[in-house]
């Protein structure tokens, strides 16, 4: 297998080298998410992948080399202090990984649209989350610790409680749409609701299939999905159905 996943066993801008723990448990919750993926027949490809621990980062971050000439290969930078935080290293990583896949499905950046892109991706982690908590023990940092399932499943409801403020549903036509969009990444209340709706619907390996090839229905150069299509393409998606009612919504 070509495809390497290098985690930087140095946090970047203090230098401070991860303990034999912490990469343990970045081995293990990296591989378990990947391994999902492919099982659910979605390669993450062949090109390097790097993990970099960056402790003072505002936001973790997934990199791709094609918009960072200057880096060897793709890039996720994860916020945290310690890798020693399971809960929050799965939240994070889980997220980003869904970027690389999304990017790898399809590298155009004429068909992204962040207000989707980042809906998903915080639904995924959600999802990753309830797939860790009931599938535990195919994880190998169960031997360390069986019960820790009960963790994973508090830190989850803690996600659940978090409140929004229905920006995008109510976001009025296109300009308000394209101001969620710009802030997509910084304020997550204008989609908190909505991405708490999209995780609930997100019932079958095929919804997940269908949510991280979304880009190959925007319309490119544009943020919006072509619903027909897309709705065509995945009729039985509640997922899918929910996210173009979305747009609608919006729209109005």
């Amino acid at each position: 297998e070509s495809f390497m996943i290098k985690i930087l066993t140095k946090s970047i801008t203090d230098n401070q080298p991860l303990t034999n723990q912490e990469l343990e448990a970045a081995v293990a919750i990296i591989d378990f998410i990947v391994r999902y993926y492919e099982e659910i027949g979605i390669c993450i490809g062949s090109a390097d992948l790097q993990v970099i621990k960056h402790p003072n980062r505002k936001n973790p971050q997934f990199c791709p080399q094609l918009l960072n000439p200057k880096s060897s290969c793709d890039l996720i930078f994860l916020s945290m202090n310690s890798y020693a935080f399971w809960c929050q290293l799965i939240f994070q990583v889980s997220h980003e990984i869904t970027h690389c896949v999304i990017h790898r499905i399809n590298s155009h950046e004429s068909q992204k649209a962040s207000w989707i892109e980042e809906t998903i991706c915080e639904a995924m982690s959600l999802v990753f989350l309830d797939m860790f908590s009931n599938n535990w023990c195919r994880c190998s940092l169960s031997k360390k610790n069986p019960t820790y399932y009960a963790s994973i499943q508090k830190y989850l409801i803690g996600e659940l409680e978090k409140n929004g403020n229905h920006g995008l549903e109510t976001c009025n036509g296109i300009m308000g749409l394209k101001k969620v969009e710009e802030s997509s990444a910084s304020n997550r209340e204008n989609r908190c609701e909505e991405m708490h709706q999209l995780y609930r619907l997100i019932q079958s390996e095929d919804d997940i299939r269908a949510l991280v090839h979304y880009r190959n229905y925007v319309v490119p150069g544009t943020i919006l999905l072509d619903t027909q299509i897309y709705q065509k393409a995945y009729p039985s998606s509640q997922a899918v159905q929910y996210l173009c009612r979305l747009q609608k919504d919006a729209l109005r």
